[in-house]
């Protein structure tokens, strides 16, 4: 540093403070905005003026920064940053990356079975973090495996009969099939 001509100390100081806390500040505005948008106006005061909306969004900016400095005091205690990033992530990336494996290769997945599916992944993750000594980087895996292996199978009913179209009939027609109450199989037969 006293090597540098004067004024290059500060302009080094601005050129990595300055990115730091532009991407601080965007992280709170974007999560002070799905607070608000997503939570507060979706579901506890629907129809107010854009100003008690701007007013609850500093509030909420303040209180995430609040979480943030006292996240950090817990944090700093966990020793590497890099460990406890993979950590923190390895509870979660394998019931995604299963969500994911589920969606691309398996066609007849509904939300209900992907639903049940990461649930009984996280389950299996916890187990293995609280009731083993499997390394935590195996998470990612074995939660991908459980969410792939459990989602919920569709139902498949007895007398649903296949519906042929010929080819005359989509030359004639504009509209390809419309159900009537006699075409829908009933339940109950």
């Amino acid at each position: 540093m006293r090597y540098l001509p004067p004024g290059m100390v500060g302009l080094m100081l601005a050129l990595i403070l300055g990115p730091t806390m532009l991407s601080t500040a965007s992280d709170m505005n974007a999560v002070a905005t799905v607070s608000i948008i997503d939570l507060y106006k979706r579901h506890a005061r629907p129809a107010t003026g854009a100003g008690h909306y701007l007013w609850a969004s500093r509030l909420a900016t303040l209180a995430w920064g609040c979480y943030a400095v006292i996240s950090a005091q817990y944090v700093k205690r966990t020793g590497s940053l890099l460990e406890a990033v993979n950590l923190l992530g390895s509870f979660f990336y394998g019931g995604m990356l299963g969500v994911f494996v589920l969606a691309f290769f398996f066609r007849k997945v509904r939300g209900r079975g992907a639903f049940w599916g990461v649930l009984s992944g996280e389950a299996a993750i916890f187990a293995c973090r609280y009731f083993t000594n499997i390394a935590y980087l195996w998470y990612n895996v074995i939660g991908c495996i459980v969410v792939v292996a459990t989602f919920e199978r569709p139902e498949c009913r007895e007398n649903l009969e296949p519906v042929f179209i010929q080819p005359s009939q989509l030359m004639n027609s504009q509209q390809v099939w419309s159900p009537d109450v006699g075409d829908i199989p009933s339940a109950s037969k």
